[in-house]
């Protein structure tokens, strides 16, 4: 992690970088309750009505969820012979389903300039994706995310359900977030959520911090970069496989991951070779697009 992360201590706080990563990250959930206007230069209401009226959306990306049902009202956003979408898509929220929209930062560049920074300063894989959940409805019912996610109440009102395990419904922490506040789960802690009396828009923040299994398919696809062996296939029947060939596999993929993880620095390639992979810029440079070129045509 750099030294410096003004854009992610800015998301914490008041909780300093050392209690946060000391006392809740990857132990437990807490909510961080601030000004209204916490998040009036990142998104706000007006931005969310301007992404829903102008943008066109990729099918993979929005989707409306109300309990077990899940639906995905695709091709629509703004193409005129599919008029219709946008009116289904207007009577399930007022049926109250809630509208997700994944990788919302591809459509507003103030959200991707916030992911880019907290990319850079932690170097882990992150995702943000936009929730509109209407008055009196409930989207997901009680699951569990893979990843860390910081909720960042950005309009409305929300209550969360929080539970101790994902067999047991009884007595769950209950928190209520209004705009500006910010609620830390844990990845692997069941929960639920539901709007009563207000509306919620929201944003949830995703990160994938560094685990050892990361590790461990880093240093295999490494080793399979470096030899042909393990592309060679068996043969067309797996079951001829024979007990010779099979260990001496066995004897060079040991001997390749000994000699691999002898190596001086190890740790420091893996850190960098992640680093590479997710702190990726825009997909086009236009910049250089507009020197000067003095070549004629």
């Amino acid at each position: 992690m750099n030294s410096i992360c003004e854009t992610f201590s800015k998301l914490i706080s008041p909780l300093s970088l050392e209690d946060f990563f000391l006392n809740y990250f990857d132990q437990q959930c807490v909510q961080l309750s601030s000004s209204p206007e916490r998040f009036s230069t990142l998104f706000t209401w007006h931005e969310f009505e301007h992404v829903m009226n102008y943008h066109h959306f990729d099918d993979s990306k929005v989707n409306l969820v109300k309990g077990n049902q899940k639906i995905s009202p695709i091709p629509f956003f703004k193409q005129p012979s599919q008029k219709v979408s946008d009116e289904l898509i207007q009577k399930h929220l007022e049926d109250g389903f809630t509208l997700v929209i994944d990788d919302i930062s591809q459509k507003n560049p103030k959200l991707a300039a916030f992911i880019k920074n907290i990319k850079s300063e932690l170097s882990e894989a992150i995702f943000i994706n936009l929730y509109f959940t209407p008055a009196n409805s409930q989207g997901f019912k009680k699951h569990m995310d893979t990843q860390d996610v910081f909720i960042l109440q950005i309009d409305g009102e929300k209550e969360w359900h929080l539970f101790s395990d994902a067999d047991n419904d009884l007595s769950p922490q209950i928190l209520h977030l209004e705009k500006g506040d910010i609620l830390y789960i844990p990845k692997g802690v069941p929960h639920s959520a539901q709007c009563k009396n207000v509306y919620s828009l929201h944003l949830t923040l995703g990160i994938s911090f560094t685990s050892f299994s990361d590790i461990s398919f880093w240093i295999f696809r490494e080793l399979m970069a470096q030899s042909n062996i393990y592309q060679q296939s068996i043969s067309r029947d797996s079951h001829q496989l024979s007990e010779n060939k099979f260990s001496d596999f066995i004897k060079t993929l040991q001997e390749s991951f000994l000699k691999f993880t002898s190596q001086p620095n190890l740790k420091d390639k893996f850190l960098e070779t992640k680093r590479h992979s997710i702190i990726k810029s825009v997909p086009y440079d236009l910049k250089s697009l507009r020197k000067n070129n003095s070549k004629s045509v």
